[in-house]
């Protein structure tokens, strides 16, 4: 077997090891908030249900630096190139166009998919812009965030007021993309096609990558996971009704405010 396939194979069981410890650890939380332990978050406590996973731990990271040894023998510099985008192929064309090509059709047509791709610019920066102030509007509003004894109902109320102002600026972020994309994709076809009628070679040939970048995306979309279920199980589990009551304590009885 080559060294690039074992290489290969390596990131891959790398990988499931990591969702098996993300699992693991939520599975853990969970049974730490929503257990009948008292009290809930003691040094033992922790360290006991810590040992449970210790296993997957422990061939988690004996992957990971098996990984990191073995990659000291490839030569990971071919692995390294960022993928080449549509956007970018355009670029790359556009700076081979030959001059004086304005009443070419396929020149015209390429404006307008640099126009459109302006537009959409626009629009999403106008999106963003509007998310941006509705959240702010909630958040400096001190209104929304004086104390009634029941902090865990004001939390979950503030993710009710600006989490749909956060999925609509994602759900802008990614359809900018892809039309972008799309555009692009249009665009270099009508570069191609302006390059052949003026008897100039196109750019046929890119720098290819291998599709290594899985790791990195399960690493990311894990953080994001664990992120959002922390947060969930922490404020179902009233988690801000106890950090609010020991800044209290703090303040009055460490500081001596009271």
């Amino acid at each position: 077997m080559k060294k690039d396939s074992v290489y290969k194979l390596i990131k891959y069981i790398t990988a499931f090891f990591s969702i098996i410890m993300i699992i693991c650890f939520i599975v853990q939380l969970a049974r730490v908030y929503f257990g009948n332990l008292t009290p809930m978050f003691s040094r033992p406590l922790v360290g006991q249900y810590l040992l449970q996973i210790l296993p997957v731990i422990i061939i988690w990271i004996l992957c990971v630096l098996v990984a990191w040894i073995f990659s000291l023998f490839i030569n990971e510099k071919k692995y390294l190139y960022v993928k080449t985008t549509e956007e970018a192929k355009l670029k790359l064309l556009e700076a081979k166009l030959p001059t004086n090509i304005e009443n070419n059709e396929d020149y015209q047509a390429l404006l307008k998919c640099h126009k459109k791709m302006k537009i959409a610019l626009i629009i999403s920066l106008v999106i963003y812009a509007v998310c941006l102030i509705m959240v702010s509007l909630y958040l400096f509003n001190p209104n929304h965030f004086i104390y009634d004894g029941n902090i865990n109902a004001q939390i979950i109320a503030m993710l009710i007021n600006i989490g749909p102002w956060l999925i609509i600026a994602l759900i802008a972020l990614s359809v900018y993309t892809y039309y972008v994309n799309y555009q692009a994709k249009s665009g270099v076809t009508y570069a191609k096609a302006i390059m052949k009628s003026c008897g100039k070679a196109t750019i046929s040939k890119y720098k290819k990558i291998r599709n290594e970048m899985l790791i990195i995306n399960l690493i990311r979309a894990a953080i994001i996971i664990i992120a959002v279920v922390f947060i969930i199980v922490g404020v179902v589990a009233g988690g801000p009704q106890r950090v609010y009551q020991k800044a209290i304590n703090i303040c009055t009885e460490c500081i001596g405010l009271g």
